[in-house]
């Protein structure tokens, strides 16, 4: 948590590849965008974009799947960062502690 730049819990909305101008500025190959359910840091709003390759040890992002997110960089980078499914991810919402939610407007 402390090297990420964003940590939150998130309902994956959509995943889309990356253009060929976010790909010219290092983009990853998908962005992937998600709403909040509950954050740590680094989130401001409860929709956020954040950048995967979806291979290697990036995670696997699936419509309506909900994950544990560490984003990396400006971009919230999530290859090799931790990100994991919340079914994976009891170890480190328990380390975490409660979080912060978004007030129903």
């Amino acid at each position: 948590m402390h090297y990420a730049k964003a940590v939150f819990i998130g309902e994956v909305l959509e995943v889309r590849e990356a253009t060929k101008s976010e790909r010219e500025e290092y983009s990853n190959a998908y962005i992937v965008r998600m709403r909040v359910d509950r954050y740590w840091k680094g989130i401001k709003s409860s929709e956020i974009n954040v950048e995967t390759d979806m291979t290697g040890c990036g995670p696997y992002f699936r419509v309506g799947e909900k994950f544990l997110v560490y984003g990396m960089g400006k971009r919230l980078n999530t290859a090799c960062s931790g990100t994991c499914k919340l079914e994976y991810a009891e170890k480190d919402l328990k380390a975490l502690g409660p979080g912060k939610g978004f007030k129903a407007k």
